[in-house]
């Protein structure tokens, strides 16, 4: 009978002895796919965050009151601004759909409804911080008219879908069309309870429009206009600049990329991972030595008998090669299975802003299973040879 076969039997006649091997390097693949997972998906967040980085500035009144529509349009000019992201809100009535009853009555304004106005909702809004997440459709961009997003209930109640277009009418009757491009809800999914909050208040009926749609509508200015500069690295120069040539009535802020701003949570997680990883690493090591050391001194006297009739030295190690081989092979599939299905949970877990950026898994898993074949193999192969080097009869004399 040839090593391979040999291997098959001794595992169906030592169950238990192969199972706590499969255990093992199952664990400790899992852990390690895992670590490896979140370093790859914290380094592909990175990488995609840089890659969007878009620094900006904040332009507002010190006193709260609206920019105007001049000093937006002025900004917009500039040479050293590359784009101009304005944000207002003015109050509307909803025509041919209903607001969500609010918990407290709001005289001459009942049922009707927030809208919100921004150029662009991927920047400076509730979306960027993950407040708020898209359920359909997409976000207001650059140089979109006559759209806007609506709250998932709002939609639910009227059966409004994405696709369909909604009529609002402002405070002095003005009138405005827009397409519902895009369902939101808060990220929690559930809002809970509104508290002390009129219909134009209340989340649900909250609705983000572009810019000419609210001017339309009868929105007077902005609350802010976020200018991003045409040089990157140039954002705290631009601030300077506008902050001298707008005066003392205005302030500017600075505003951090999503890159930077996410980068102490990915520099822990990823720094977690690597911990937990190299712990990992240094256990599993540990445990499969010991095991296979210990599952090779039991064997001494099958090892001398085959020796004394015969069997060569390379078959036993081949036969003890083959064995790990099988158990750590299939601890490092369910490994893989497992992880497979668990990285994506655990990358939404601690880094949810990096839900749509998840790494490719594959390559980093199968050099970790690479390393989870190759310890109890080179360990079996070791205690294989330094049995199999002896004289039959020195192993005979030793106990079992």
């Amino acid at each position: 009978m040839g090593a391979i076969g040999r291997a098959a039997r001794y595992l169906a006649r030592k169950p238990g002895k192969a199972a706590l091997l499969v255990l093992i390097v199952f664990v400790a693949s899992l852990a390690a796919m895992v670590s490896v997972g979140i370093i790859d998906g914290a380094s592909s967040m990175t990488s995609e965050l840089k890659a969007q980085a878009r620094p900006s500035v904040g332009v507002y009144l010190e006193d709260g009151s609206l920019v105007p529509a001049d000093v937006a349009d002025d900004l917009r000019a500039r040479r050293d601004v590359s784009s101009v992201n304005r944000m207002g809100s003015v109050d509307a009535f909803p025509e041919g759909f209903r607001a969500v009853d609010a918990a407290v009555p709001d005289p001459g304004w009942d049922g009707a409804v927030r809208i919100n106005a921004y150029d662009d909702l991927s920047q400076g809004s509730p979306f960027e911080s993950q407040l708020i997440r898209l359920t359909e459709g997409r976000l207001i961009e650059a140089g979109d008219r006559g759209v806007a997003l609506i709250h998932a209930d709002l939609a639910e109640m009227n059966g409004i879908s994405v696709g369909d277009e909604v009529k609002l009418r402002g405070a002095e009757g003005e009138e405005a069309t827009a397409t519902v491009i895009g369902l939101f809800s808060a990220a929690g999914g559930n809002e809970g309870e509104q508290g002390l909050t009129t219909s134009r208040t209340t989340s649900f009926n909250q609705v983000y429009a572009d810019c000419e749609t609210a001017l339309s509508l009868g929105m007077r200015g902005y609350q802010e206009v976020r200018v991003e500069p045409g040089d990157p690295d140039g954002a705290e120069e631009l601030a300077d600049s506008l902050a001298e040539e707008l005066g003392a009535a205005y302030s500017t802020e600075t505003f951090a990329t999503a890159c930077d701003r996410l980068a102490p949570s990915l520099e822990a997680s990823s720094s977690t991972a690597v911990a937990v990883l190299a712990l990992a690493g240094a256990t599993s090591v540990a445990a499969v030595t010991s095991v296979l050391v210990l599952w090779g001194k039991g064997r001494v006297r099958e090892r001398a008998v085959l020796l004394s009739l015969g069997e060569g030295r390379a078959a036993l190690v081949g036969q003890a090669c083959a064995e790990s081989l099988a158990v750590a092979a299939l601890g490092a599939a369910l490994a893989a299975a497992a992880a497979s299905a668990t990285v994506p949970v655990v990358l939404r877990t601690v880094l949810p802003q990096g839900a749509d950026a998840l790494p490719a898994l594959a390559a980093p898993f199968a050099l970790v299973a690479m390393v989870a074949l190759a310890v109890p193999t080179t360990a079996s192969a070791a205690v294989a040879s330094a049995t199999a080097g002896r004289n039959p009869t020195e192993l005979f004399s030793e106990r079992s």
